[in-house]
């Protein structure tokens, strides 16, 4: 299982990685860059990537990846989940303090390493 962060949690993917949990942040996994400020990059293109890799909608060689996004963006996670895609959602992290942000990635590594 892959976990893919949204923009609001950018530091999240570092967290994860560091506890062998395989992260990446979605402007990575989709434009291979960090530049978040880019014009033209909206959700809609981040649930498209989602969607291609749950779904084969082109035959290529590689077979579907599986991809679980962390998101406090509520219509993507409906997106999601009409879809079958798996998404979890959490609080928004510009509302939380530096402490409250490093429990909360702490606990999230604690139940993602459980499942893995």
């Amino acid at each position: 299982m892959k976990y893919l962060v949204d923009n609001m949690f950018n530091g999240l993917a570092k967290e994860l990685t560091k506890s062998d949990i395989e992260c990446e942040t979605a402007i990575h996994a989709i434009w291979k860059d960090d530049d978040s400020a880019q014009p033209g990059r909206w959700d809609a293109q981040i649930f498209r990537f989602l969607l291609e890799k749950k779904f084969t909608f082109i035959p290529r060689a590689s077979s579907s990846e599986d991809y679980t996004i962390i998101t406090a963006d509520k219509d993507l996670n409906r997106y999601c989940c009409e879809f079958g895609i798996k998404c979890m959602l959490i609080p928004e992290s510009n509302s939380l303090t530096k402490s409250e942000y490093a429990a909360l990635a702490a606990e999230l590594v604690g139940r993602l390493e459980r499942k893995t």
